[in-house]
């Protein structure tokens, strides 16, 4: 039984390299010694080092399936009857991996293997995206739950948002030298962290759901030095937190309560302050904020990148993340006497529309560190503690602002319209 169990191995080890092969760059669920132990190099490392190495792979991987074929032929007829439909399902899964190999195979021949080699290395987490594209159209790979659209190939960015204005324009450098690459960086982060594995359902309420997951491995984007949130502290201690409610009306009326600051104070009950700095593009403006002190804690302030994208499924998404200016002149006139400096990792919503866009699945996502005290194994428990609550109260309080506008809102004339003689 043991050779059994080590030919299931192989197996389930082979479909594995299969789907990591076909672009859906997950990794394999065994010890890393596993590629070692059947002497077959990482697909991701040799997609990365060589053009050449795919097909090859292929190959190396199908020679030995058809030993593995042999071999359960062999162990098949030798278990229990109550193992022989497993053996055969298995047997059938080998087979189903060698067509999978044959026409990966195939596909990958029809593959811009020099365009998107290029684009793996040059486009960070954006060139990812699209070597992912490009690979599910080829493989017919699909994605579930919120990552169904977790890319930015063919979103666009929001042009026309109120306050912009060409005079708001600032030029700080590095913020304003590759403005669109890095807000495609970050909003590509923001998606990808959406649709990972690993989130730990730790508050369900008012029909707000609130997940939970380390951030070791999150994938935080790559920016030039000055662009983006610092470094300091250990970031990883830090929990980032993931929440999802339906709200009873279309994206849009949503997205309007996003578009200024008129609304912070409603929806954030924690913020106290919240100031445009200016605009680095017309879809991505530079904003102050900061919030209330609570006891002995301190208020944190935060400058912010916002950025607003709409992608190809209709849904919007604003994606920020802190940057490194002083703001010395708002601290000087702020409503607080001292504050914290806090650093956002990323922070984004997610809106997409349901029920044929009469309603929208509200999503949103952060990892940040407060820092100063609360930079500490205490603090970051606190810090995640509250991170239960905030998400429920914002979900709540967006539902309670789109009734009062819809109460607002003149009732259509009951009146009989005269008809024309």
């Amino acid at each position: 039984m043991r050779g059994f169990t080590q030919q299931i191995r192989q197996v389930l080890l082979l479909l594995s390299l299969m789907a990591e092969q076909t672009f859906q760059i997950q990794s394999v669920p065994f010890p890393s010694d596993a590629y070692l132990q059947l002497k077959i190099p990482s697909p991701r490392l040799a997609f990365e080092s060589s053009v050449d190495s795919f097909p090859k792979q292929l190959s190396a991987i199908r020679n030995r399936i058809e030993p593995a074929l042999m071999g359960f032929q062999n162990v098949v007829s030798a278990v229990p009857p109550c193992l022989e439909n497993l053996g055969s399902k298995l047997e059938g899964g080998l087979n189903q991996a060698k067509a999978h190999i044959d026409s990966a195979t195939a596909a990958f021949a029809a593959l811009p293997v020099q365009e998107v080699i290029t684009k793996f290395h040059q486009g960070g987490l954006a060139g990812l995206a699209d070597v992912q594209e490009r690979g599910k159209a080829l493989f017919g790979l699909q994605k579930d739950d919120v990552g169904a659209e977790a890319t930015v190939v063919g979103s666009v960015a929001e042009t026309s948002l109120p306050g912009f204005a060409d005079g708001r324009v600032v030029n700080i450098a590095p913020l304003s030298n590759n403005i669109e690459t890095d807000n495609l960086e970050l909003t590509q982060s923001i998606l990808n962290a959406f649709a990972m594995d690993g989130w730990e359902e730790f508050a369900h309420k008012h029909g707000v759901k609130v997940w939970r997951r380390g951030s070791e491995d999150l994938q935080l984007g790559h920016y030039a030095e000055g662009v983006g949130p610092k470094s300091e502290g250990n970031i990883a201690r830090f929990l980032c937190v993931r929440a999802a409610g339906k709200v009873d009306a279309p994206v849009d009326d949503v997205y309007q309560l996003f578009l200024t600051n008129d609304y912070v104070m409603r929806y954030n009950s924690i913020c106290q302050e919240c100031l445009d700095l200016g605009w680095l593009d017309r879809s991505t403006k530079l904003t102050w904020s900061s919030s209330k002190r609570m006891g002995p804690i301190l208020s944190r302030d935060f400058v912010t990148r916002c950025h607003y994208r709409k992608l190809r499924d209709g849904s919007v998404v604003m994606a920020t993340m802190s940057e490194q200016l002083p703001c010395k002149e708002q601290r000087k006139s702020g409503h607080s006497s001292k504050y914290c400096r806090m650093e956002i990792t990323f922070a984004g919503y997610l809106l997409r529309p349901l029920q044929d866009g009469t309603q929208t699945e509200f999503n949103m996502i952060s990892l940040a560190n407060p820092g100063g005290v609360l930079d500490s194994p205490f603090g970051a428990r606190l810090t995640n503690w509250l991170c239960a609550t905030g998400p429920v109260s914002m979900v709540k309080s967006i539902r309670e602002i789109l009734l009062e506008q819809e109460a607002a809102r003149p009732a259509p004339s009951s009146e009989p319209q005269l008809q024309p003689a």
